[in-house]
């Protein structure tokens, strides 16, 4: 209690040190009961979370339990990670990020303007890291909800506790559309946010009608990831889309979320499609930065020429596929979603066009100029 008692004056007497400083857009502190507050009406204020009591008005709470209060959109962006960046160029915000992390300087095909910003690598609690963050002077920090992310979080806190840092996922469905709405909220983007959601809506919409007239006839699917033989169970962000495309998740019941099985249990569930994941770890190869699909060919060869896999259905009828990852593990999921619903329900989904939904996206909403139809690597075999 002591502790408690000292840690809260040494709060209170550096806030009232830090009002003499240059007040922030934005004006945060750490999560749950590590509390400090700022200026009143300065941009973004990082509340308590009390779990037990209703949320104060005007207040947002991101995926991991900050809770922040909107008053003034962020100006100075420092995004960590692929999957909010493109959320945020959804959002039209892009022009306000002024660092990056790793995985987006890794994509400058898809990024040409955001790439070459200062980047400061990988989440973490390293100095370095912590000080190039800072050098930026950003108002808002976007990170993910993984534990390198909380101590990047912890770090920036601990140097200034006023610093706004939201932590956002992006692509799993089941908080994804929550997380849309409230990003859009704390950067005053609420009707472009609405605008996408219902762009995505009316694609699952069209697809969930599918799923419906087929309710009795779904295929019974193996996924694997980019890593051989790790599939997705219940916890993951694979099982939900697999389900949304109206396909049965043959491991989905596992008692981990990311389990690793045996080419023995695979045949043994008899599965009629096979998905496998590239553009990620061993296998970073293929998407926007790829025209030429020679390697996610031998991909589909090594799956297709798998020990005994010749008596599966799945292979017998060459219902395998692979998939670039960013298209089903990244904030377009529902890409990878179409794409797997015209797979599982050719008949049914002949006006369902996932090149145009994807050309639409980039278009509309990612405003690059790249024409899907003739250039890039994202489903092999490709899907008529």
């Amino acid at each position: 209690m002591n502790n408690m008692k000292s840690n809260f004056f040494k709060t209170i007497i550096f806030l009232g040190l830090s009002i003499a400083l240059p007040l922030f857009f934005m004006s945060c502190g750490k999560k749950g009961n590590d509390v400090s507050s700022a200026g009143k009406g300065q941009g973004l204020e990082l509340l308590q979370n009390e779990k037990d009591e209703p949320n104060p008005p005007g207040t947002i709470v991101d995926t991991v339990g900050n809770v922040i209060k909107v008053n003034q959109p962020a100006k100075r962006i420092v995004v960590s990670y692929y999957g909010a960046a493109e959320i945020l160029r959804s959002l039209g915000v892009a022009h306000r990020v002024v660092g990056i992390g790793e995985t987006i300087q890794l994509r400058k095909t898809f990024f040409p303007r955001l790439g070459k910003l200062p980047c400061f690598g990988l989440p973490s609690s390293n100095s370095k890291v912590i000080e190039k963050i800072l050098s930026l002077k950003p108002d808002l920090v976007i990170l993910r909800t993984r534990a390198n992310d909380n101590q990047t979080r912890e770090k920036l806190h601990e140097i200034n506790p006023n610093l706004c840092v939201v932590q956002m996922d992006f692509y799993k469905p089941d908080r994804y559309f929550k997380e849309i709405t409230k990003i859009g909220k704390i950067l005053n983007r609420e009707q472009a946010a609405k605008k996408y959601l219902n762009f995505i809506n009316s694609i699952l919409d069209e697809i969930k009608a599918t799923v419906r007239l087929n309710n009795n006839k779904k295929p019974r699917v193996y996924f694997e990831s980019t890593q051989d033989y790790k599939t997705g169970a219940k916890g993951s962000s694979w099982d939900p889309k697999i389900k949304m495309a109206g396909g049965i998740n043959l491991f989905t019941d596992e008692p981990v979320a990311l389990p690793k099985v045996t080419s023995e249990s695979i045949m043994k569930k008899r599965p009629d499609v096979i998905i496998k994941t590239s553009g990620w770890n061993m296998l970073d190869f293929g998407g926007y930065k790829l025209d030429d699909y020679t390697k996610i060919k031998m991909i589909h060869g090594e799956l297709m020429n798998r020990s005994a896999w010749n008596q599966m259905k799945a292979v017998k009828n060459n219902n395998v596929w692979v998939f670039y990852n960013d298209i089903l593990g990244g904030p377009s999921f529902f890409i990878g979603v179409t794409y797997m619903a015209k797979i599982f329900y050719p008949k049914s989904t002949k006006e369902l066009n996932p090149l145009k939904i994807h050309q639409r996206y980039l278009r509309e909403f990612q405003h690059l100029d790249f024409d899907v139809s003739r250039h890039g690597v994202f489903v092999y075999p490709k899907v008529k």
